[in-house]
């Protein structure tokens, strides 16, 4: 059941309750209606249980488009708890669908990264491609989760024409982790990177890839680099360790 909240804590009635109990065998099945300013308040609430943001959530999408504005509010301030913030979002999303899409364009601007990263999940629900342009900004951001977000938004959303700027990430030393001895280790995100060059086919990174291949120093960008090979050039390297692929590429003329 949904938590509660007692009108003699918030100065007056936070929220409206019509409550009709139904005896079903062992339990009572109460339903209940949350008010606006209600919502406002749980939305100033700092949650510590992933139950707490599922029934923010829930409350959000009950009130529908009458929450809407205060959704809007909670996004654009930063009083409000981060978490919170997070929910308004999709919330949004969720109530408004397509209509939403202009705000998150304008929210891939805002200072807080969390929000930067959530209006462009949004906008990859939304399958909106208008803001390429943005996506491909976002591939230097500060935030390395928000990249890759950005990277997978052009990868889902097959926007081929954005490869050269995706091919750039390669070389740029953020996305390494730099070692006391010198050496820069590929992130997580590389290895993302080698993956949507391949879902986007792009065949100017083959010999590069090729090459890649055969350093033993990128043996753990093997599976990337072998599935985007694939993916680039419709061959089929053999089953087996990363000698044998390592090989099979190597021999290739492409």
């Amino acid at each position: 059941m949904i938590i509660l909240f007692f009108s003699h804590c918030l100065n007056g009635a936070v929220l409206q309750h019509r409550t009709k109990l139904t005896k079903n065998k062992s339990q009572n099945l109460v339903k209940e209606e949350i008010t606006f300013e209600g919502l406002k308040f749980l939305y100033k609430t700092k949650w510590k249980s992933k139950d707490g943001y599922e029934k923010l959530s829930k409350m959000s999408l009950t009130l529908g488009k009458d929450a809407v504005p205060l959704l809007l509010d909670v996004m654009k301030r930063s009083s409000y708890p981060d978490g919170n913030r997070w929910i308004a979002i999709f919330s949004l999303t969720r109530i408004t669908g397509e209509k939403s899409a202009p705000v998150h364009r304008k929210f891939l601007k805002h200072p807080n990264w969390l929000m930067r990263l959530g209006a462009l999940r949004c906008l990859n629900i939304l399958k909106d491609q208008l803001a390429q342009s943005e996506y491909e900004r976002l591939l230097k951001d500060p935030s390395i989760l928000v990249r890759k977000q950005a990277l997978l938004n052009i990868d889902q959303l097959k926007l081929a024409s954005s490869s050269s700027k995706i091919v750039l990430m390669l070389k740029d030393s953020t996305n390494y982790i730099q070692t006391k001895n010198g050496f820069s280790l590929p992130t997580d995100l590389i290895d993302q990177v080698i993956l949507s060059l391949g879902n986007l086919k792009h065949r100017d990174v083959r010999h590069e890839f090729i090459k890649m291949m055969q350093n033993e120093q990128n043996k753990k960008l093997s599976y990337a680099l072998d599935y985007s090979l694939e993916k680039i050039t419709g061959l089929k390297s053999p089953q087996g360790d990363w000698k044998q692929k390592k090989q099979f590429w190597g021999s290739q003329t492409l």
